[in-house]
């Protein structure tokens, strides 16, 4: 008997390993290549579900496909074929609704941690079927809402104001643990995010670029990872708010280039030209824009990386921020979830264009396969529908 139970556990940590190592050799080929499988999502009417990228994926140990829809206040929940099998929430404000929601993490693998629009204070907690099971009031205006393990969540919150320098502003980033058994929060970090405007003559500002942003993500084993986009410090905490560890990424920064600059400021004055504004007032503001001093906009480098993600397997992907160096295709560095530097990796945008937000997860990793939100790279057709990438 005993021989069995050694046999039948050796079994299990072999098919484990193998299970583990499958997107470990994805991204140790160097490219990955976004080839749609023709087959998945069949048939469904992408155009009357999604009309824009601001979305957010999340794929449960199942194979169900959540998809949090922000301009349309709800979850769409997809079975592994790509079909649609539900709608969840609406726009509102009682138990059930939803208003401008985000979701990418699973409470104790059967919940839906879903925040929403910040100063709603508030983050609801769905379970699979799409039922409200619980509304978590904040104590503050909640951005970024991840789950924990331990009946925890984590969200961070933003105060702002002007900075030292002409059309400068901060906001100053505190990050927040919520124990959901008691409603307690504890404040366990916080961060100064820097910005800068161009300001208007006709009011408000353009080209706002945010020199850091605040990346929160559930680990692979429950814990809360933090990392702030101009630094190579990634940090790891336990539910209850400890320091677990840190690791440095191994990146080198990108130098904003005038060619960059140069191209960022005429796509803003593109944008201002056909923005119905009074002749006299665009050629003002294009004199004046077009003087504004390459560090008054950006600083000297762009942020190491745009995006944070991590797969199903614990491995975290850091997607590098290279718009100065002409790359025509996103890379990402991947790190194991001890923080260990694993390869680098290119995803191939093949004939699709995917929109590499900030605020929205629009793709994910799992050993279910890899799903984004997508659309046609063709200017005759902006047809946005979930995809499942052919792996080869």
């Amino acid at each position: 008997m005993k021989n069995i139970f050694l046999l039948l556990l050796i079994l299990l940590i072999v098919i484990f390993t193998n299970l583990n190592a499958n997107l470990i050799e994805l991204y140790k080929k160097g490219t990955i290549k976004l080839e749609p499988d023709p087959d998945f999502g069949k048939g469904v009417e992408w155009d009357s579900l999604f009309f824009d990228e601001r979305k957010e994926i999340i794929v449960a140990s199942d194979g169900s496909i959540f998809v949090a829809s922000s301009p349309t206040h709800n979850i769409f929940k997809f079975n592994n074929q790509g079909a649609l099998i539900g709608t969840y929430g609406r726009k509102g404000n009682g138990p059930g609704d939803l208003y401008h929601p985000h979701c990418h993490s699973i409470l104790d693998g059967k919940f839906l941690v879903i925040g929403e629009y910040a100063l709603k204070r508030r983050i609801s907690i769905f379970d699979f079927s799409g039922k409200c099971v619980k509304v978590l009031k904040t104590n503050h205006s909640c951005f970024g809402a991840v789950a924990l393990k331990n009946n925890h969540v984590a969200y961070y919150t933003q105060k702002g104001g002007p900075g030292t320098k002409k059309g400068e502003f901060f906001n100053r980033a505190s990050i927040i643990i919520n124990n959901m058994n008691t409603g307690k929060e504890i404040q366990i970090d916080s961060y100064k995010l820097t910005s800068r405007h161009i300001l208007l003559e006709t009011g408000g500002g353009i080209g706002t670029k945010f020199l850091g942003e605040l990346y929160l993500h559930q680990t692979g084993d429950g814990n809360l990872l933090v990392g702030v986009s101009n630094s190579k410090d990634v940090k790891i905490y336990s539910p209850e708010g400890k320091l677990l560890k840190t690791f440095r990424l191994r990146m080198q920064p990108v130098p904003v280039t005038d060619d960059y600059f140069e191209e960022t400021i005429n796509s803003m004055l593109k944008s201002l030209q056909t923005s119905q504004m009074p002749s006299e007032i665009y050629k003002r503001l294009e004199k004046n824009i077009k003087k504004t001093v390459l560090n008054d906009l950006f600083g000297e480098y762009l942020p190491y990386y745009r995006q944070v993600l991590v797969d199903s397997e614990g491995n975290i992907l850091f997607f590098k921020w290279l718009d100065c160096v002409g790359k025509a295709n996103e890379v990402f560095q991947v790190y194991s979830p001890e923080g260990e530097f694993i390869c680098e990796t290119i995803l191939d945008e093949n004939i699709y264009a995917w929109e590499l937000e900030p605020n929205f997860k629009t793709i994910t990793f799992t050993d279910k396969g890899i799903f984004g939100i997508f659309k046609l790279d063709k200017e005759d057709d902006d047809h946005i529908r979930l995809v499942k990438v052919k792996v080869k």
